[in-house]
């Protein structure tokens, strides 16, 4: 898998699989208190499942 920038989000959504750029300012500001998992888990709730590192 490829290196992702800083704040990109690579997501599959609806059955499309895609590379998006999302501005998720909740989670960038909350970034130290959240691991991996959380973040995943709390995009989620909104029907994105998505890999990434910020």
């Amino acid at each position: 898998m490829r290196g992702f920038r800083k704040g990109e989000v690579r997501t599959a959504y609806k059955g499309r699989y895609h590379t998006d750029i999302l501005r998720i300012n909740d989670l960038l500001a909350a970034e130290k208190y959240l691991n991996t998992y959380t973040k995943k888990v709390l995009l989620k709730k909104f029907n994105i499942v998505a890999e990434f590192r910020l």
